[in-house]
């Protein structure tokens, strides 16, 4: 891979992006605070720093594709959402866009062949050569 593709890290480094920044922790700190469910608001936190681990491209895939999903199935949507973080371990942004197109393609005939196999996750794809 040419090292101009490769994602580049991100510092927040001018006083408006590090208050911008602030002004996105408040707002999220204020999102939780109206979920009334506590399991729920534990969840989201949880997803929430899972998905911090990866890429902003593999952050942007997830959201996307999760987006896409939903209008077959929210069920089958969540599913992707939990699985993702795992899954983006292994594949690269693209990828998760795949992975997430074929689940969706489930979901439209069973979605729950497409639930199964998203909580099956990408484990069985380690061990194929990424030029394969």
């Amino acid at each position: 891979m040419d090292s101009d593709l490769k994602p580049k890290s991100i510092v927040i480094s001018s006083p408006e992006a590090q208050v911008s920044s602030a002004s996105i922790e408040q707002e999220l700190q204020k999102q939780f605070s109206e979920v009334k469910n506590a399991t729920e608001r534990q969840s989201i936190r949880e997803l929430t720093r899972e998905l911090a681990r990866l890429s902003l491209d593999q952050v942007a895939a997830i959201l996307e594709t999760s987006g896409t999903i939903a209008g077959v199935s929210l069920r089958a949507s969540l599913e992707f959402l939990r699985a993702a973080p795992e899954a983006g371990e292994t594949l690269a942004a693209g990828e998760l866009r795949l992975w997430g197109e074929m689940g969706r393609r489930l979901a439209i005939g069973d979605v729950e062949t497409a639930i199964s196999f998203f909580l099956a996750g990408v484990n069985d794809l380690k061990g194929v050569p990424p030029d394969a």
